[in-house]
């Protein structure tokens, strides 16, 4: 037996699909402001900090460590 689909959640998300569009370009926008008026070495410190400490949580670090 088939599951029902919903059709009230696919209209919905297509009326708001404009909206969520331009607030995800938006937000864009802004980060990439911002990205232009921080130091980019403190910057690229930070960013090399955050993934020292991802690094050991990702399968693929494991998988590299490994051969």
């Amino acid at each position: 037996m088939r599951m029902q689909q919903h059709p009230l959640g696919r209209a919905l998300l297509r009326r708001l699909a404009p909206v969520l569009d331009a607030v995800a370009g938006s937000l864009t926008l802004g980060l990439l402001r911002a990205i232009r008026l921080t130091d980019r070495r403190r910057t690229a410190d930070l960013w090399g900090w955050v993934l020292r400490k991802i690094g050991p949580w990702v399968r693929e670090h494991r998988l590299a460590r490994w051969r």
